[in-house]
């Protein structure tokens, strides 16, 4: 199973990776967000439930993370930092 999770999470990677790439480090379609909040959903419950087998789901939030840097990061017009 181990080796399931690492190619998933490589793919994943590099996917993000290829497709920031092609859009200047910002993520401009809705199925970027569409992806990264299933990601952030399955922490209420799989990752919490199998946290000891997932080292390649943190792997991803941090590899995107840091492609996207504080690129993605903008000002709204109340001057509060939105994501």
């Amino acid at each position: 199973m181990r080796e399931v999770r690492l190619s998933m999470s490589r793919l994943l990677e590099r996917a993000m990776c290829a497709y920031l790439s092609d859009h200047g480090g910002v993520p401009t379609e809705q199925c970027v967000n569409d992806t990264l909040d299933r990601l952030l959903s399955m922490l209420n419950k799989d990752v919490v439930d199998h946290c000891k087998t997932s080292v390649q789901y943190f792997h991803v939030l941090k590899a995107y993370t840091q492609m996207v840097g504080i690129i993605a990061c903008s000002v709204n017009k109340n001057g509060l930092m939105k994501f």
